[in-house]
């Protein structure tokens, strides 16, 4: 174990300045050195005699801080950034930006979030560069500020070379669920600090949100391994393990944000975390139960709160969500999470044009989460705005390829807007995939074929046969042959396939009756047509519009 890469994670990654006393560095070395050798009690002790001949040196007791948080030992570790902070009030602006930074770091394991923004604007107040404006960028992101990327970027143009300033900038990707540009900041953080236990679980964390399980693992155990008594590095565990096994089946999760707990009971983004993985674990009360401990812990952050308010919206409560999240202080309801929910729940209850307004802040908030997309997506076609909400399901489809029911929804937003040729490459490429090719997504293709001018008769005819086939007694799919052979006015093969419908569903007696009298209707055998819908009515059609066009000879339908 090295001390020195301890002191820089702490100082978010800034090397001791070049004028750090010599007494100091010799310290350190030692007790880098008596770490080497297992002789951590012998480490502390040099530091701490270190820290108590320099009575005014600030760096003194702020590398004793950053031991002691390696080693576990939050509590004396938080005294000793007490005094380091006394030591700074009058020390230059470079070190109390540098205490500071440490401050905000400690206080997001054992504080609050407020606690930690307060600390990192202190320190930009006293020097704006990369240490502080890292930690202030780092303190936004917990907060789900979306100001966190625009501070990140400062960190990084201050400080290209920073691991501090990258692992910053990934933490503020990844809290705008950017996980693409997440990971690739991660990664040159982790190049410039490869045993940088918050830059590999950032890593781990931004693969686990793009699906690349293994990979995620393997990051996650190196944070572990660089920093075993990191909560933060076994949260990333655990959010690894849930994308290799998002039921938690084998309990690998649980187990990793159980043993966070342990180590920092009073760390809020640890129970938080505790609380998503009871959630996947389908326990919704146990859930509930951490993430309030998580809002006890930190009554300053918005996401316990929201969280436990998602789950209450999950489980049918959407009066309780929506007076949970009006009840909220205005800068929690102002995340992009509060936003989020407000919009799905708003969406649950029919205010379209309000769920529109709340949905178009979260996207703005949480640029790379698709749901939110989608969700948006939503709020527009509801509000009569198709194209719009085909613009909003496009980026959610850009976000997760893979996802077919947002693929299947922009297809058919696509159609409604007109553009039937993107609407069709859609569909085809969902069809494409054996996990595509189910009867409704094929009735979609049909449907869609049969909107064009002129009608795609048999290409029609063949998806809703494929569909028949994988469902036999789908009235939907017989129903759409009849119909695209009506539209293509081939009335023989029309009034065969209605008939057939009359077979397979009979509850659809009335539309295929129905259907086989326009069918005579429009190829002018008017008394077979007034036979037909003679019948249709018994079965209970709604004849009104055919009894209009037998009454002007079939003229028109």
């Amino acid at each position: 174990m090295r001390l020195l890469p301890v002191i820089a994670a702490v100082a978010l990654g800034v090397a001791l300045p070049a004028w750090a006393n010599k007494r100091l560095d010799d310290a350190v070395a030692k007790a880098e050195r008596q770490l080497a050798e297992g002789k951590e009690d012998d480490a502390v002790k040099t530091l701490e005699k270190a820290a108590s001949k320099a009575k005014r040196d600030a760096e003194a007791p702020l590398a004793l801080a950053s031991l002691l948080e390696r080693l576990g030992r939050l509590e004396d570790a938080g005294a000793a950034l007490a005094h380091a902070s006394e030591r700074a009030a009058s020390a230059p602006p470079a070190v109390r930006a540098r205490v500071l930074a440490a401050r905000s770091a400690f206080a997001l394991r054992t504080g609050t979030v407020r606690e930690a923004t307060d600390f990192a604007r202190q320190a930009v107040e006293a020097e704006a560069g990369a240490e502080g404006l890292a930690a202030l960028a780092r303190a936004q992101a917990r907060a789900g500020d979306p100001a966190a990327r625009g501070t990140a970027a400062e960190a990084t143009r201050a400080a290209p070379g920073s691991a501090a300033a990258l692992t910053a900038s990934g933490d503020a990707f990844l809290a705008g669920r950017l996980a693409t540009e997440a990971e690739a900041v991660y990664r040159q953080a982790v190049e410039i600090e490869p045993r940088s236990a918050a830059a590999l679980g950032g890593l781990a964390r931004a693969l686990a949100a793009q699906g690349e399980a293994e990979e995620a693992l393997e990051m996650a155990r190196a944070a572990t391994q660089a920093d075993p008594h990191s909560a933060e590095a076994l949260v990333a565990m655990g959010r690894a393990a849930l994308a290799a096994d998002p039921d938690d089946a084998a309990s690998e999760a649980a187990a990793a944000t159980q043993q966070a707990a342990f180590l920092e009971p009073k760390n809020a983004l640890v129970k938080l975390e505790v609380g998503r993985v009871f959630e996947s674990r389908a326990q919704p009360e146990q859930a509930a139960s951490a993430y309030e401990a998580a809002a006890s812990l930190d009554p300053t952050w918005a996401a316990p709160r929201v969280a436990t308010l998602a789950l209450q919206l999950r489980q049918g409560d959407t009066d309780a969500t929506l007076s949970g999240l009006r009840a909220l202080p205005d800068e929690m309801r102002a995340t992009g999470g509060a936003e989020l929910l407000l919009g799905e729940a708003l969406l649950a209850t029919g205010d379209a044009e309000g769920a529109r307004d709340a949905l178009d802040r979260a996207v703005g908030a949480l640029p790379g989460l698709a749901e939110a997309h989608a969700a948006q997506g939503d709020a527009a076609e509801a509000v009569g705005e198709p194209a719009l909400a085909a613009e909003a399901y496009g980026r959610a489809v850009e976000l997760e390829p893979g996802n077919l029911e947002y693929r299947a929804r922009y297809g058919a937003l696509l159609a409604r807007s007109g553009r039937l040729e993107d609407a069709l490459a859609e569909l085809l490429e969902i069809t494409g995939r054996p996990e595509g090719r189910d009867p409704d997504t094929l009735i979609d293709l049909g449907r869609l074929y049969g909107s064009f001018e002129p009608p795609r008769v048999e290409e029609a005819v063949a998806a809703y046969e494929q569909a028949m086939k994988l469902d036999p007694g789908n009235g939907d799919a017989a129903l759409g042959v009849a119909e695209s052979y009506r539209a293509g006015q081939q009335w023989k093969r029309a009034i065969s396939a209605y008939e057939r419908v009359e077979d397979l569903a009979p509850r659809r007696k009335g539309e295929a009756l129905l259907g086989e009298a326009w069918c005579y209707c429009q190829s002018h055998d008017l008394y077979k047509a007034r036979f037909y819908a003679g019948l249709a009515a018994q079965a209970g059609a709604d004849i009104s519009k055919l009894r209009t066009a037998l009454s002007a000879s079939c003229g028109a339908e």
